[in-house]
């Protein structure tokens, strides 16, 4: 495995070899993170302001940016 993301060692890099795999990893350190509700909600929940939304969407995609190789 390539790498690693801080806290979660072990996190490899998107590539067109390793989605099965990736997309596991990449689904367990989003819940770690608290960054995977935007990327299983379509709508915001109720009680949350649209900028923290916005904000916690805008990390997950990052992270999720950050561990895929610039060609897949």
């Amino acid at each position: 495995m390539e790498g690693g993301v801080s806290g979660f060692p072990g996190m490899m890099v998107l590539n067109s070899h390793n989605y099965a795999d990736w997309m596991i990893k990449m689904e367990y350190l989003l819940i770690v993170k608290d960054l995977y509700e935007p990327v299983d909600r379509e709508q915001i929940p109720t009680g949350v302001l649209e900028s923290e939304w916005k904000l916690l969407n805008r990390k997950a995609v990052a992270t999720i940016c950050s561990r895929s190789a610039t060609r897949v």
